[in-house]
């Protein structure tokens, strides 16, 4: 009986090892599978953060373009009422139209004073700027003569020869768009 026992001990205590290393399967089984869950569930956060970020901005740029949509509504109702002004001024006194073309013939005086006074400020300008670069010419040329640099020295009195060749084409032409 003792060899009995021993046989039904073994199978018995075999049937518990079966059923613990069941367990254990079956433990390492769900641990492997909440790991999988946990990292799906950190992947599906990282998705629905991205999501939110970009409705996040999406939502502001929709914003900032409704602003500027109200913004430009608005210029183009001051512009259309400021058009509609015009027409009914222009409709009702022939009188005030007359007087437009006197403040465009005195504006266009006006702007032509104001052209001829550049065109001399610019000439002046010219003028110095020409006088300066052949004083700095002259310079850079004394100072490569000292140097002992002379055919340096005769290229930049050249240059500046040159200079005042171009300030007399310069005379010619302004003479000739002043005629």
């Amino acid at each position: 009986m003792k060899s009995e026992n021993r046989s039904k001990r073994n199978v018995g205590d075999m049937d518990v090892l079966k059923d613990i290393r069941g367990l254990l399967s079956t433990e390492s089984e769900n641990k492997s599978a909440s790991v999988a869950v946990t990292e799906d569930e950190a992947a599906l956060k990282a998705e629905i953060k991205h999501c939110r970020d970009e409705i996040d901005r999406l939502t502001n740029l929709t914003q900032d373009q409704q602003n500027e949509l109200s913004e430009l509504r608005r210029a183009n109702e001051e512009l259309a009422a400021d058009l509609s002004i015009l027409r009914s001024a222009g409709r009702e006194s022939p009188a005030s139209a007359c007087s437009v073309p006197e403040r465009t013939d005195q504006e266009i005086a006006d702007l032509e004073a104001w052209k001829s006074d550049l065109t001399s400020a610019i000439s002046e300008l010219e003028d110095l700027l020409r006088f300066k670069l052949k004083e700095l010419l002259k310079r850079v040329a004394r100072i490569h003569q000292e140097a002992g640099d002379t055919g340096t020295a005769v290229e930049f009195r050249k240059a500046a020869d040159q200079v005042i060749c171009s300030e007399d084409i310069a005379c010619f032409v302004q003479a000739l768009a002043r005629e």
